[in-house]
């Protein structure tokens, strides 16, 4: 599974279409946005018919971009609100029931992310706010 992330957009729509046209391009199967939003005019970019996974940031406004992500087209769009646990299918392994496991968090909290990579319940952390 190809798996774009990105974070911090912050309603750069130049910068946000370009991180879309590079995931389309590639083609992904997912996008995981690690927060930092901001509007529901950049996450409507997101409503691409590629699945979205988005955490807030701490410069969202949280109504307005859970219900924008929500409303995506096909139920492509999913808004976690502060943190989310993705479980994925691994397709790399042969074992049917394997998983990889990712949390995805926007970082506004360096002691929550240390938590997050040290708490070895997680393949991958993904973050912001960098």
């Amino acid at each position: 599974m190809r798996i774009g992330c990105c974070s911090d957009t912050h309603d750069n729509l130049k910068l946000a279409q370009q991180a879309i046209e590079t995931f389309t391009s590639a083609n992904v199967d997912m996008i995981v946005h690690c927060g930092g939003i901001v509007s529901p005019f950049t996450a409507s970019l997101f409503d691409t018919g590629i699945p979205l996974h988005a955490v807030r940031g701490n410069n969202d406004g949280e109504w307005a971009l859970a219900s924008t992500i929500e409303g995506f087209e096909n139920g492509s769009g999913t808004y976690h609100g502060e943190s989310a646990h993705l479980s994925l299918e691994n397709h790399a392994n042969e074992s049917s029931d394997s998983t990889v496991d990712i949390a995805v968090y926007h970082g506004t909290s360096e002691r929550l992310v240390d938590a997050l990579l040290g708490c070895g319940q997680y393949d991958y952390v993904l973050r912001g706010h960098t």
